[in-house]
């Protein structure tokens, strides 16, 4: 190591700081499904309960109260998602909130239909 340098020339790490953690810990903390994200929150669980509503009501959709339901619980995701995204989580959970909302909507007046044949 040189004199007056501000990097060790053997292993590249700046001299006189801090050391840094391993990359270890931050991958492992980074694939953790669990993890909360900077600001606090976490993962939208919302989202994953959305389009199970959506796939139930596909098959029970005449009961109209389960793909009302996917409604609902989509459009609270979808406003979960968008406050996760604004405060900048990649992994809002958007899509299958919007996926759960399509499948609710769509069986939703299927089901309707349904009952009026009825």
């Amino acid at each position: 190591m040189q004199t007056g340098a501000s990097f060790c020339t053997d292993c590249g790490n700046r001299v006189g700081a801090a050391p840094e953690s391993s990359t270890s810990e931050t991958v492992s903390s980074a694939s953790d499904p669990n993890s909360t994200a900077e600001n606090g929150q976490t993962k939208n669980n919302l989202s994953t309960l959305s389009l199970t509503f959506g796939i139930l009501s596909i098959f029970f959709f005449e009961f109209v109260f389960i793909p009302i339901a996917a409604v609902v619980i989509s459009s609270l995701s979808l406003s979960k998602a968008n406050q996760l995204s604004r405060n900048g989580v990649s992994k809002s959970g958007k899509g299958v909130s919007i996926a759960g909302l399509v499948l609710g909507v769509i069986y939703s007046l299927l089901g309707f239909y349904y009952l009026l044949l009825w």
